[in-house]
């Protein structure tokens, strides 16, 4: 019997179209098993032929023996060899599936035993007891393939659990660890179309060739065109199973499961692998996906965190959700104190209108920009332009305000103001006498004195250069605007420019002007027409804001050190 289980299981083997190593290392196994078996029961039983006949205690430990050792000596060949082919630890690979073993043990063990005492107690019930055996072989079978397809779903729907990453590194490790567990492929790898990941730009012809795939397939050195060949030589595989990863309504590239050792999947693995597949290409999706988007936010956030106006979002409830590096400008106020603090706490003021400056009339209906005034941290007020928007989200609603300083603005706006205001009156003072001595001409026998009428003609014309000093001075703050502004120093009688700027303000206001004289008349090289108007604008301001029954006094003082000292004194 041992002699004929060598090339029966040998046949057995090639039939199921096993690799001729395998076959030959299953047969030869099986022979050395079975002969340290029949040592065993020899050397416990001290029979070498037949069993004893009623089976005796000692026979039966010998069977119990043979059984045993039978089992170690197939687990150990066994072991052996696949810790050596796979690389790993002999205890690894013996712990794996030891219960199993140990079971099927047992149960081989009890059937053999059952069989030789049915044997011996009736020998016809020998010709039933293989249909018997044969009925409980095929449930066992029938039960393992179960448990096994349970396992093995069980497997596949942790693997496809533990690729619901949206990391694209994540999805990568999940992948490797999945594919070794499920498929026990040796070299895992994404052959993708595009600029993800990595794998495709190294073997094209492999891409190509699972792009091409409608369903998974695999390729060996014996079948492979040449390009694929030459790639899987180049990867150290032998075989290698190929599925297309088909998303989005394109097929974005191939799932490669390598193996170094010649492997034949059958259509069970290879539409679990394309299941598999499937679940890669839907968390790739997701992977590209969340980039996109963690780009796009990324990309938001360097606007929102560079932008020059200040940028916050409050909810309904009137709390601040978000707050720019801008808005810590403008208020003095850190992100850290703002969110999540209400609005009036971080930005009080108020609006032009009157109103308080509240969650509420962020939401109220109106126009989509107010302004108003803000306090800072720092206590300082600031002048500002709110830009309202109103947004609905999925859990909220809330407000997108855009704050922007105008305090500069206005401050410009005002001195706009006050400038047009000063012309006007600059303007005014030299064409009130103008206008006055005009109606005196125009009375009936003034021009008939030629005292009078050439007194008024010089303050006419006197006038008329004031007002054409002030035009010019209207043009020399355009030409000071583009960096020109012209000065053209001589030497004046300083007295003089001082007293007609007096006479000015006094032709134009009846408050009363007293103007100390040096005691010489101390020249100073200047500009006249511009030493003119400082003195008329101190003059004018001291008469504007002093009151009407005090006097603005004006002295010149003798040149000290080469320097002629003018004082406008008001009250």
């Amino acid at each position: 019997l041992i002699a004929l289980l060598g090339p029966v299981i040998l046949l057995r083997q090639l039939a199921a179209r096993r690799p001729l190593h395998k076959a030959v290392f299953n047969s030869s196994s099986a022979v050395v098993a079975a002969a340290l078996a029949w040592l065993a029961y020899g050397g416990v039983s001290g029979q070498w032929v037949g069993v004893a006949t009623p089976v005796t205690w000692r026979s039966a430990l010998g069977l119990a023996a043979a059984a045993g050792v039978y089992f170690l000596a197939i687990s150990v060949q066994v072991m052996t060899a696949v810790a050596w082919a796979q690389g790993l630890g002999a205890w690894k690979v013996w712990s794996r599936g030891s219960r199993l073993r140990i079971v099927m043990f047992l149960g081989n063990s009890l059937v053999g035993l059952t069989a030789v005492l049915v044997g011996q107690w009736n020998r016809p019930t020998i010709l039933v007891l293989p249909f018997f055996l044969l009925l409980l072989y095929g449930c066992y079978n029938s039960a393992l393939k179960a448990q096994q397809e349970r396992d093995l779903w069980q497997e596949l729907h942790a693997a496809t659990l533990s690729l619901n990453r949206v990391e694209l590194p994540a999805v990568l490790t999940a992948l490797q660890h999945g594919a070794g567990t499920l498929f026990g492929s040796e070299f895992t790898t994404l052959l993708l179309a595009d600029d993800i990941g990595h794998g495709g730009a190294l073997s094209p012809a492999l891409l190509a060739r699972g792009a091409d795939l409608a369903s998974p397939a695999t390729v060996d050195l014996r079948t492979g065109s040449e390009p694929v060949v030459r790639e899987l030589q180049q990867l150290g595989l032998t075989t290698a199973a190929l599925a297309p990863l088909v998303g989005g309504g394109r097929t974005r590239g191939a799932l490669l499961l390598g193996f170094k050792a010649p492997v034949r999947l059958n259509r069970r693995e290879l539409q679990m692998i394309g299941t598999f597949a499937d679940q890669v290409s839907i968390s790739l999706q997701h992977a590209v996906l969340f980039d996109e988007i963690d780009a796009q936010r990324s990309r938001l956030r360097v606007i929102v965190d560079n932008a020059s106006d200040g940028i916050l979002l409050v909810d309904a409830d009137g709390t601040v959700r978000s707050w720019n590096p801008a808005m810590e400008l403008m208020t003095g106020r850190s992100e850290h104190e703002a969110v999540g603090a209400a609005l009036e706490a971080v930005l009080p003021g108020s609006l032009d209108g009157g109103e308080a400056l509240t969650g509420e009339q962020l939401f109220a209906p109106g126009p989509a920009e107010v302004f108003g005034r803000i306090v800072a941290a720092d206590g300082g007020e600031r002048d500002v332009s709110l830009a309202l928007a109103t947004v609905e989200a999925p859990d909220a609603a809330y407000a997108v305000v855009v704050a922007r300083d105008i305090t500069a603005q206005r401050e410009v706006q005002q001195a706009k103001e006050d400038f047009i205001a000063t012309v006007s009156h600059e303007l005014r003072t030299p064409l009130t006498p103008i206008k006055g001595y005009v109606r005196l001409m125009q009375r009936p026998g003034f021009c008939d004195d030629p005292v009078r009428r050439d007194e008024a003609l010089a303050v006419l014309v006197e006038q008329a250069s004031q007002l054409e000093r002030l035009v010019e001075d209207l043009l020399s703050v355009s030409r000071m605007r583009h960096g020109q502004f012209d000065v053209e120093p001589e030497v004046g009688d300083v007295d003089e420019i001082v007293a007609r700027a007096v006479r000015d303000l006094r032709a134009s206001s009846p408050r009363e002007v007293q103007h100390t004289r040096a005691a010489s008349s101390p020249t100073a090289r200047c500009d006249p027409a511009r030493l003119q108007q400082v003195v008329a604008n101190l003059l004018s301001n001291a008469d504007k804001y002093s009151p009407s029954t005090e006097p603005v006094v004006v002295t010149v003082q003798d040149a000290i050190a080469g320097v002629v000292e003018i004082t406008v004194t008001d009250r």
